[in-house]
């Protein structure tokens, strides 16, 4: 965890450090909104902890011999950059998202607010379960007190979620990583999914170089589209690791499909980690920096296509505990 904690009102969110993404600060507001008192972040905020960030930035940035500051003009130009990339963000996920969107973002001449609407309309929960496992991912709140006070491993609920955003996005699919929710052995579930499938069948011996030790080669969710006449060509996705994929398919004597497609399932936004550059607007360097991510990785769904695809769904059975136990967790300053 990192040690600075958020101003104001004690909470167990912690502080970003000066180096996150517009996506990150954008999610440190959301959760923000979320725990505190008055329900909404804003401009004040967000502006205050970019001021402290200035203030350690010059204490950095001074002239060795006269000990005077230098380049304040553009220290606080980035911060105004900075925050308004943020909105900029807040405000893409809240047209992208409509109703589903958790949050509503109020802005008025020279300030903004961001006001936490609840969990009532569909897909909020959705947004909300990823957000907050994008916290404990990017070190925002603890992981161990996420575990303890939830009660839910959010490793097998994410993969819920992935699984009905595949189901939903293609037709069937079924929960393939380790461990399986009906505790399926792993020869068990390949049998079960090429009969679920009706093509494709497992081999009678493991293949040679098996460890026979495997629990889902790396494959978490498995996804395809049937027809009417049940013949084999539906794509199915599986967790995109081009090595993994190939050992995960030396286990059938027949394949199951002859044109796999890659897919990766994440709980933050695709650009999450997208750095901005110099002389490139916005929006550009985002397109290029996805496509890459498909080149690489395959279909991308991030938490905004998982919130879009599976609105209209029920959520895992976990969803409600963990955020629940994310929002007490997140509010608690003893965390």
């Amino acid at each position: 965890m990192r040690s600075r904690k958020t101003e104001g009102p004690a909470m167990a969110v912690s502080d970003p450090i000066g180096s996150e993404s517009r996506s990150e600060l954008a999610d440190w507001i959301e959760i923000s909104s979320i725990v505190a008192p008055t329900g909404s972040t804003g401009a004040a905020e967000l502006r205050r902890l970019l001021a402290r960030e200035e203030d350690d930035e010059r204490e950095r940035i001074t002239d060795p011999d006269t000990g005077e500051v230098l380049e304040e003009e553009t220290l606080e130009s980035g911060a105004s950059a900075i925050e308004d990339a943020v909105v900029q963000e807040l405000q893409f996920r809240s047209e992208l998202l409509g109703e589903s969107y958790p949050f509503e973002l109020a802005v008025s001449r020279q300030t903004w607010r961001l006001l936490y609407r609840g969990r009532e309309s569909e897909g909020r929960d959705t947004y909300l379960a990823c957000l907050f496992i994008s916290g404990m991912r990017d070190r925002r709140l603890s992981e161990e007190a996420l575990r303890v006070q939830s009660g839910v491993d959010p490793a097998r609920l994410f993969q819920a979620f992935a699984t009905l955003a595949a189901t939903k996005f293609l037709g069937d699919g079924v929960s393939f990583g380790w461990p399986r929710l009906d505790g399926s052995a792993f020869r068990d579930a390949l049998n079960a999914f090429t009969e679920r499938l009706g093509v494709g069948g497992a081999k009678a011996n493991p293949p040679l170089a098996s460890a026979r030790r495997e629990k889902d080669e790396g494959i978490d969710v498995i996804a395809w589209r049937s027809f009417a006449d049940m013949r084999p060509g539906g794509n199915w996705r599986g967790k995109p690791v081009s090595s993994e994929l190939g050992t995960f398919l030396d286990w059938f004597h027949t394949l199951p499909t002859q044109h796999p497609i890659e897919g990766m399932f994440i709980p933050f936004p695709q650009h999450h980690d997208c750095a901005p550059l110099q002389g490139v607007d916005w929006d550009t360097a985002v397109v290029d920096f996805c496509r890459r991510n498909e080149i690489r990785f395959g279909l991308i769904f991030d938490r905004l296509r998982l919130t879009e695809l599976i609105s209209e769904v029920a959520t895992p059975q976990d969803a409600d505990a963990w955020i629940g136990g994310a929002i007490i967790t997140a509010a608690s300053p003893d965390q």
